[in-house]
């Protein structure tokens, strides 16, 4: 059963009255027709329920079987209108509402003929590209003299009144539409469908990737009608990425995990046309950012939904009409099921693997996507060199030290970081050092092992080593790419039960290459004095950049369990993951101070005790600047505009590149494919045609 409220559970029963004592709410055969229709969104929203009234009455009772899916729909508004959209009715009164359905009472003040209720009618703010929409209030807007009249808060009275009939549940164009896969089914149908699987502890409803899965509290009308089975369908052109998902509905009990097993595809001659290694999980597993495999746990909670997504490339040359295989789900804890797939496929051919249609959803494949994980480079850089534990890269050289952390890092760009140098200067004043001492402030020294090295392609190289003493071992793993980027990860190992009063990076820069600084709650500007900081969840501060124009390093510290926040718009929806090793439940900070020649950046993480055995992971990414010399010809003779706009006007405003982002007429949407090819060509070519380019956000 679906997640219920308590409040919801009383309307249902106050309903369940209303079924015996209202002559319309016997009409449950009623067909309703899912349509589309025409009205001013803006003001009464994307959804509207048509009504037929037949009778001239000052009073008629709807029952209204929306089935809708948010959350406390007797809270949201609604309006009544004629059948001209600006005849607002005031006089509807609720009788009672629930998400199945709701009661009203109204004045069809135009006699007999159609009426609309819109309902969830929302109130759009902010920016086209980022709105931010409310749905005002429930109130009672009818009159109470006209209440009182016709006696309404009486049930004997509402159960007189001639009935109009709900035709049909329209959305103001396909894309908000909430049919079918939003159309909610209603207890008594669940509890049917239920009692025909009795001793199921869980359902599946294999189901068309047209008809994307969206909830996961309540089940479609459409499944119960249609039932749960066994069998997978459909048709997959040749050369397409095919996708399909199963609805996993959660009956009995809470399922932790999911194996997925697949059997080869085969046509009807049992040649293998599909590897069953081939076939995409996407909901267990895949590849992750850094291009290694992973596998996730898939848990459900007691009556909640979960789509599982799976795909497979049908080859581009294949004679198989039909293809035939099986897949068996198995949840932990719970018998296995077994489906049998049968896909047809075409005799046409698809381009780009399907990848222009959107509804094909053959793009979920890129989860899996291997690109930029080659270690290839890109103009202007130059491949990573190595001269023993030198790494060079265009414009730089960072030295290794023992313990795996730069110790020397060397900027060949001249002071206006227009052009590189023969000299060199080092940001660094001393080698970076990882520190770690007792609870009694006594540092504990290691025996460092010889740095390893491997080349990863012209892009990238690693690097790794070991740090041991009596009580701690420190395994440091690095590498640097070719833009200037470096990672550092340290494991930091008990070998017995220990108290340690601090582990800190200490880092030098010296005073030529720390004059301005950015981060920790700095704008960009000159580094002050001393800096005091602290790690703070809702900030997302986890480092900073500390340079010159010719020189300078950027820090970050993070963890293992590190996550992106979300982009600049929802920052503060997504609070940071604190790195548990720096963070250390709040005693862990960082600590800038300045000498005569050097700043001091001192990131500590605190006193701790670590028992044996026990591991900590801290990371350090880098970023050594600047990354290449500044072409300054171009630099100053390429003028963006940020906005879709007239291009006589741009050009007249002086810029020659435009900026075109989401949310415009010719790239109305974020994500690939453009679907507004023509007209982003033509405005492209226009461009062009003015000596002005065009990028797509």
């Amino acid at each position: 059963m679906y997640l219920s409220h308590k409040k919801h559970l009383i309307l249902s029963l106050i309903l369940c009255v209303l079924v015996f004592i209202f002559p319309g709410c016997k009409n449950e055969n009623q067909k309703i027709e899912y349509n589309t229709g025409n009205w001013n969104e803006d003001s009464l929203g994307y959804h509207r329920v048509v009504i037929e009234n037949r009778i001239d009455a000052d009073a008629v009772f709807v029952k209204v079987p929306w089935r809708r899916r948010d959350s406390e729909p007797w809270k949201k508004a609604i309006i009544l209108t004629a059948a001209e959209p600006d005849t607002i009715i005031n006089n509807i009164y609720c009788i009672s509402s629930n998400n199945e359905e709701g009661h009203f009472v109204f004045q069809p003040v135009n006699g007999a003929g159609k009426y609309f209720l819109y309902y969830l009618p929302g109130k759009m703010k902010g920016r086209s590209n980022y709105p931010t929409v409310n749905y005002p209030i429930a109130v009672q807007t009818a009159d109470n003299a006209w209440i009182e009249l016709h006696n309404l808060k009486d049930s004997a009275s509402v159960a007189s009144l001639p009935e109009a009939l709900v035709s049909s549940l329209q959305s103001r164009d396909l894309f908000n539409s909430f049919y079918p896969m939003e159309i909610i089914a209603s207890e008594n149908e669940i509890s049917e469908m239920l009692d025909k699987h009795h001793g199921n502890s869980y359902l599946l409803f294999p189901e068309d990737r047209d008809h994307p899965i969206r909830m996961f509290d309540y089940l479609p009308q459409k499944w119960v009608k249609e039932g749960p089975s066994d069998k997978i369908g459909g048709e997959a052109r040749k050369g397409e990425y095919f996708t399909f998902q199963v609805g996993l509905y959660c009956i009995d009990k809470d399922i932790r995990d999911i194996d997925i097993a697949f059997s080869d595809l085969v046509a009807g001659n049992n040649n293998i046309i599909v590897h069953h290694d081939s076939i995409s999980s996407f909901n267990t597993g895949g590849i992750n950012w850094d291009g290694k495999p992973f596998n996730k746990e898939v848990s459900i909670k007691k009556g909640m939904v979960q789509p599982l997504w799976f795909g497979f490339m049908v080859p581009q040359k294949t004679n198989a009409k039909h293809i035939k295989g099986e897949l068996l789900i198995k949840p932990a804890g719970h018998e296995p099921e077994t489906l049998k797939i049968n896909i047809k496929i075409s005799d046409k051919e698809i381009v780009n693997h399907g990848d222009d249609n959107p509804a094909l959803m053959s793009r979920l494949r890129w989860l899996n996507s291997l690109m930029a994980t080659d270690n290839e480079i890109t103009y202007p850089f130059i491949p990573v060199e190595r001269d023993n534990r030198s790494l060079k890269i265009l414009g730089r050289q960072i030295d290794i030290g023992a313990c795996g952390l730069p110790s020397r890092y060397l900027t060949y760009f001249n002071a206006s970081n227009t052009q590189l140098s023969d000299k060199a200067e080092n940001v660094l004043a001393s080698p970076m050092t990882l520190e770690v001492y007792r609870s009694n402030g006594s540092k504990i020294y290691f025996v460092n092992d010889e740095p390893e090295f491997d080349h990863c392609g012209p892009g990238k190289n690693r690097w790794k080593t070991k740090c041991i003493s009596s009580a701690i071992e420190l395994q440091t793993e690095g590498y640097l790419e070719f833009d200037g980027f470096a990672s550092v990860r340290i494991k930091l190992k008990a070998l017995r039960d220990i108290d340690l009063s601090d582990i800190r990076l200490n880092m030098h820069v010296r005073k030529k290459f720390a004059h301005y600084i950015m981060g920790l709650g700095l704008r960009g500007g000159q580094r002050p004095y001393y800096l005091s900081w602290k790690w703070d969840q809702m900030k997302h501060q986890e480092g900073a950049w500390i340079g010159n124009v010719n020189g300078g390093l950027q820090f970050t510290l993070r963890d293992d369990n590190y996550e992106r926040p979300l982009n600049t718009n929802f920052y503060r929806e997504k609070p940071l993951v604190m790195p548990e090793s720096w963070y250390n439940d709040g005693k862990g900070g960082i600590n800038i101070s300045s000498n005569e020649y050097t700043a001091a950046i001192n990131c500590y993480s605190g006193s701790r005790s670590m028992k044996e055995e026990d591991e900590l992971v801290f990371t350090v990414n880098f970023l050594f600047t600047p990354f290449k010399p500044i072409d300054t010809d171009k630099q100053w003779n390429t003028r963006f505009y940020h906005r879709y706009d007239n291009l006589d006007s741009i050009k007249e405003y002086g810029a020659n590149v435009v900026n075109v982002h989401h949310a415009t007429e010719i790239n109305p949407w974020i994500n690939y494919p453009f679907l507004e090819q023509e007209k982003m060509k033509n405005y492209i070519d226009d461009a062009h045609s003015k000596g002005m380019r065009v990028k797509i956000y």
